[in-house]
């Protein structure tokens, strides 16, 4: 027999909030009396749920930045070194913001993740399979009605 850890009943927990969420939400739907208040609740973080949320005839709107952080990965002390080897990251991110009445609630989220040493050709084909990424998403946002001015990442 299995022990069933907390972090599952944690998912389940939240499983089972979306899906009341969800249920409320359609009868709101009908009145479109759906509030900011229900996406805090329900603590929207995935572009799934506002996908969900908007196919059920609510209407949304998102706007989205571009953006690279840079990061550092570090890795931990080996049992014959020393030393702390550190690389140089970044991370090509958008922040979709999505406007329903007067409130917002913003979702980021990472489409790469590459190398500050890496040569310019490397640089422009992660910037395509990061761009690539991004088109899906705006097809699956286009797909739920949610309006969205799209932007692509470039040569930053």
């Amino acid at each position: 027999m299995k022990v069933v850890t907390s972090k599952v009943y944690m998912l389940l927990f939240w499983e089972i909030v979306r899906f009341q969420l969800a249920i409320n939400m359609r009868a709101h739907c009908e009145y479109k009396e759906i509030t900011m208040a229900m996406f805090e609740q329900a603590g929207f973080v995935r572009l799934e749920d506002f996908i969900a949320v908007a196919k059920t005839g609510v209407k949304l709107h998102a706007s989205v930045a571009l953006e690279r952080q840079f990061v550092t990965q570090k890795e931990p002390h080996r049992k014959t070194e020393r030393t702390e080897n550190e690389l140089d990251m970044y991370l090509l991110c958008a922040i979709f913001t999505f406007k329903m009445g007067s409130g917002n609630k913003t979702v980021s989220k990472v489409y790469l993740c590459g190398s500050i040493g890496e040569s310019s050709h490397d640089s422009r084909v992660h910037m395509n399979i990061a761009n690539a990424r991004l088109t899906a998403d705006y097809k699956r946002l286009r797909d739920a009605n949610i309006t969205i001015d799209e932007k692509f990442f470039n040569m930053l």
